[in-house]
């Protein structure tokens, strides 16, 4: 099984990661009947075991998930991956390109479903690719939206992967504070007819050191996507608005109802020292579905995929195991 590791990652991200995003992930952009222009990135793998299906998760981007794809390709893959509506190269929906906005999450659910039936199937059909496993791996935000589509469209996905899934928020005060003054600001919002604002807290991009973010532990592969973001300032995103935080607890209220109906077999990763989502939710969710594993990666934080060796080797051992590539 083929990995990166951190000794050779000052290396990897200056040479190998470059070269294999100049010349075999292929970017590209699929418009969405409503006009609305979703950014992805894509490998073929012409000796591919199954197809790898990415969700990324709140302000991130395709390109972000670089290195998790060479591994997957490397691995017997062919991957794809796009920018939500809202984020990345994607089409933003307002015109303060920094605010995390978004209408609801069927948005989300219903670009996934339609991008994987339209480009997807064609890319398989292209690459005589049709016959291979399709499987989902999430992250997040993303494994909110996977989990509201494989309950939608089951037979879209063989096997899916949930990696630290937002099933619930850690909030700097009470959930009912934070309704409140939710509630209030919806209702405000809608009476002066204003499109968004940031939820209290929040604001524009900023680049936080890594000392003081909560994302991962690895100074490595942090610094690799904040210079990243720093370079493409396109793809930055600000903090959540009252709008985009309404549609989100809507949708993690709606995961609690339809987790019973979801058979297909997932594998939950969970964040030990998670500080973004509540862990507490993700604990009452798992048992509800029929068919899940779940592990938990003592002490990772948010971003697992992005994790520090000692906890990121043994959860994408977990994934590469589930997806049948060892």
């Amino acid at each position: 099984m083929y990995l990166s590791l951190e000794p050779q990652l000052t290396d990897y991200y200056q040479h190998r990661l470059p070269t294999f995003i100049q010349e075999k992930l292929v970017a590209g952009v699929w418009q969405h009947p409503d006009g609305r222009k979703l950014h992805y990135r894509q490998v073929v793998n012409p000796d591919a075991k199954c197809w790898v299906v990415i969700l990324q998760g709140r302000s991130e981007c395709a390109v972000k998930y670089a290195e998790i794809i060479e591994e997957l390709y490397q691995n017997g893959c062919s991957v794809f991956a796009f920018d939500h509506t809202g984020q990345g190269q994607s089409t933003r929906l307002i015109a303060n390109a920094f605010h995390g906005y978004i209408d609801t999450f069927d948005t989300y659910v219903g670009d996934a479903e339609s991008i994987v039936l339209d480009y997807v199937a064609t890319l398989q059909e292209t690459s005589k690719q049709t016959h291979l496993p399709v499987h989902l791996l999430c992250h997040s935000m993303g494994s909110t939206i996977g989990t509201l589509l494989v309950a939608k469209r089951p037979e879209l996905f063989d096997r899916v992967v949930l990696c630290a899934p937002m099933y619930g928020i850690l909030a700097p005060a009470p959930m009912f504070i934070v309704k409140l003054i939710l509630s209030i600001g919806i209702h405000t919002h809608r009476f002066l007819k204003v499109p968004s604002a940031y939820f209290v807290g929040q604001g524009d991009y900023q680049d936080v050191d890594f000392k003081d973010n909560k994302l991962t532990s690895s100074p490595l592969r942090y610094e690799w996507f904040k210079a990243y973001f720093k370079d493409h300032p396109d793809v930055q995103l600000g903090g959540v608005t009252f709008q985009w935080l309404d549609a989100a607890l809507r949708a993690m209220q709606k995961i609690v109802s339809v987790a019973p109906s979801i058979d297909r077999p997932l594998l939950v990763l969970r964040a030990g020292g998670d500080k973004i989502v509540d862990n507490r939710a993700l604990d009452q969710v798992v048992p509800l579905f029929p068919n899940a594993k779940l592990v938990n990666i003592d002490n990772a934080q948010h971003e697992i995929l992005f994790e520090q060796d000692c906890y990121r080797q043994p959860a994408m051992s977990h994934v590469m195991t589930f997806f049948e590539l060892t």
